[in-house]
């Protein structure tokens, strides 16, 4: 049985709503720091701004990716790449830090995509009055993690774009007896 899971606006939402960007370390100061679920540390509230910003647009990006098709948004794809280069730029020293935030959330969305993509498969099924439970499973679709925060909006994007992803599950029928 082939079970082919669709990529709408509602998949980018569940799974951006997965992955939490930064919370306030110590509310009692002024938010001059934050600690994400990243690094486990303080990071300077500019980091955390800049990066809060840049994930608004990609989630931003991303959604309009399952609306309208990958070839549909490229232009908006170079937007999206300016910005958060020119928040590299104006980062300086802090660059690596906001760099290496984005790309490990990025990472972190690969990974709860995944997730949801293997939650929809149904561990049994029924047809007419057999029982058949699920034996194997075979995702068909491959993401890479790479060290390009451009490179895994690329990825994501165009397997968003294409709009559904490919599970294959077996399932083998129950004996009568249960086992």
């Amino acid at each position: 049985m082939q079970i082919v899971s669709s990529i709408g606006p509602s998949f980018i939402d569940d799974v951006f709503d997965s992955v939490e960007i930064a919370t306030p370390a110590r509310p009692d100061l002024s938010g001059a720091y934050f600690s994400t679920r990243l690094y486990k540390i303080d990071l300077p509230s500019a980091v955390v701004v800049a990066a809060t910003e840049s994930w608004d647009k990609i989630r931003e990006f991303f959604t309009q990716v399952a609306r309208d098709g990958w070839d549909s948004v490229k232009a908006h794809f170079d937007e999206l790449m300016i910005f958060i280069n020119e928040q590299l730029r104006v980062l300086g020293n802090l660059a690596e830090d906001y760099e290496q935030m984005i790309l490990e959330k990025l990472h972190e969305m690969i990974s709860n995509a995944s997730e949801f993509l293997l939650k929809s498969v149904r561990p049994q099924v029924e047809v007419g009055n057999q029982v058949f439970i699920l034996s194997a499973i075979n995702v068909e679709t491959k993401l890479l993690f790479s060290a390009s925060i451009e490179a895994s909006v690329t990825t994501i994007g165009k397997f968003i774009g294409s709009g559904e992803a490919t599970v294959k599950a077996t399932y083998s029928r129950v004996a009568d007896d249960g086992k």
